[in-house]
């Protein structure tokens, strides 16, 4: 049976702290998930797949259209109001409409000690059951944030959550006790540090084929905001 494991908290703060210091990477150079050794490509390919919304085909990610990347902590009140208030207009109005991807990032910040958790549990719900679960799993923690963000042992709260979401139990322990996800939150980190991100939620705007974010802001923005940051992400960068 999983427990809760006190130096994952602090694996995880080690892995903040390393992030903010990276912010000299870019998107072309930071690794993906598959490049640490200890990677699951089974579990961390499914995860990513799951948090990923993209504008083409059959929610593939569109190249030729801005990405939106949302870096954000399931413990940060903040987060929980702009996911109330954005989340389904973002994907409807942009998404939707073929006019940007939209990828959903970790960002868990070392002041809130359970979000490290909340990300990985997040992760192996959509590794396990896809984007329905991801969906499912990232409105409860927000729903039930309260409940969970001060706990010392946050994991009961995930497993009631996860069963649910109709997820394998056994399969759900398995994902948290080995941890297989932290490789993902690890990579997010590091981005959203190269991309410029500092607090939750951080929305950053990418244009086509860019390495840089085109424009980013924090916190809850009207959606005429997120328009004005299309706009300035919409010109596809030229290879000289």
């Amino acid at each position: 049976m999983t427990s809760f494991q006190p130096l994952s908290v602090l694996r995880c703060l080690l892995l903040c702290g390393a992030a903010l210091g990276l912010a000299g990477t870019t998107l072309a150079q930071t690794p993906t998930a598959a490049d640490s050794a200890s990677a699951d490509a089974a579990w961390l390919g499914a995860a990513d797949a799951a948090r990923t919304y993209g504008a083409g085909p059959n929610g593939s990610l569109d190249p030729s259209v801005p990405t939106i990347h949302k870096f954000a902590d399931f413990a940060c009140p903040t987060c929980q109001r702009v996911y109330d208030a954005r989340s389904d207009s973002i994907k409807t109005a942009f998404v939707e409409t073929g006019r940007a991807n939209y990828v959903v990032r970790a960002f868990p910040l070392p002041r809130l000690l359970r979000g490290p958790h909340a990300s990985e549990a997040a992760f192996c719900a959509g590794a396990l059951g896809g984007q329905d679960a991801f969906n499912t799993f990232e409105r409860r923690l927000y729903a039930t944030q309260s409940d969970w963000r001060y706990l010392r042992d946050p994991l009961p709260v995930f497993r009631q959550e996860s069963a649910a979401a109709g997820l394998d139990q056994e399969r759900f322990e398995e994902c948290l006790a080995r941890d297989a996800t932290s490789p993902l939150m690890a990579l997010d980190l590091r981005l959203g540090a190269s991309l410029g991100a500092s607090g939750t939620p951080t929305f950053v705007f990418v244009a086509p084929g860019a390495s840089e974010g085109a424009d980013l802001f924090y916190g809850e923005e009207p959606l005429s905001r997120f328009e004005e940051a299309l706009d300035v992400a919409s010109t596809p960068v030229l290879n000289e």
